[in-house]
């Protein structure tokens, strides 16, 4: 293990139902939300929930690394730490893949998605949650027959 600091910089965030790495190392992002997580019920609950951030390694070394999800109310939907070890070249960019256990979203609105690096923040987006209304399909009109 290395006992220089890594260098981190977060350029971009997917949220989605679940990520998946293939053979050939690649990343598949399932369930990819464009702008919102939409529900007609709320709370919501989400059996996992996929964070992926697009990392870039500015300076190679080792740092405890944090991702919180918190609701609008202040609560902590998850919390995960790690630690993240990299000897190769800087400017790299990579993929730090969270898979969360079952999450629920208790409210809507604007949910704080944040990063850290020993401690330092590298990442502020959010995630929005919204209720819509249900869907009403419409019977089709049977034809009229005349009198």
């Amino acid at each position: 293990m290395s006992s220089r600091r890594a260098e981190i910089r977060i350029d971009a965030s997917i949220v989605c139902d679940d990520i998946r790495q293939e053979k050939n190392d690649k990343f598949i992002f399932i369930g990819v939300y464009s702008d919102a997580i939409e529900s007609t019920q709320i709370p919501i609950t989400l059996p996992r929930l996929g964070i992926g951030l697009r990392a870039r390694i500015l300076a190679p070394g080792s740092a405890a690394f944090q991702t919180t999800l918190q609701d609008p109310n202040g609560g902590m939907v998850f919390d995960v730490r790690g630690d993240i070890n990299y000897e190769g070249e800087p400017g790299h960019a990579t993929w730090i893949v969270l898979i969360s256990p079952p999450v629920i979203l208790p409210v809507d609105g604007v949910y704080p998605l944040r990063a850290f690096v020993d401690g330092e923040p590298v990442f502020n987006d959010h995630v929005r949650v919204v209720r819509r209304p249900p869907r009403v399909e419409q019977q089709p009109a049977s034809p009229s027959r005349p009198n």
